[in-house]
């Protein structure tokens, strides 16, 4: 379940429903830090494409930890997080302001597998503890 939140959450978030990531960021940097636009610009775009990492390594855990079973985790995990990550893209192509991306999909999939190793590598060190 919640696995199957963490995918909503971020397909709501590509939405027009949301404020646009990129004027909420470059307002930061360019409001409170005082930088220039093209710096705040250049800053902006590089939080955002590092976003994609940590948000889908929070999938791709989530989903993995939700599975019931052990060896299919991997595979069903990351064929999530890819089809999130091809969603998410494809729902932006159709806003007016953004764009899809194939290099956002692969960031979006090195997050998913950051992820699961992360959870493999939990369930690895309770089962260590366990004996």
């Amino acid at each position: 379940m919640a696995g199957l939140l963490g995918g909503v959450v971020l397909l709501v978030g590509a939405s027009e429903g949301f404020p646009s990531t990129h004027w909420v960021v470059h307002g930061f940097y360019r409001d409170t830090l005082g930088l220039s636009e093209d710096a705040a610009n250049q800053a902006s775009a590089i939080t955002r494409k590092a976003f994609h990492v940590p948000a889908y390594a929070l999938l791709g855990f989530l989903v993995f930890l939700a599975l019931p079973s052990r060896w299919q985790r991997v595979g069903v995990a990351m064929g999530i997080v890819i089809v999130v990550a091809i969603a998410d893209e494809l729902l932006q192509s159709y806003q007016p302001n953004r764009c899809a991306s194939v290099w956002d999909v692969a960031l979006d999939a090195v997050g998913g597998l950051l992820g699961v190793w992360l959870a493999l590598a939990l369930l690895a060190s309770r089962r260590a503890r366990a004996r």
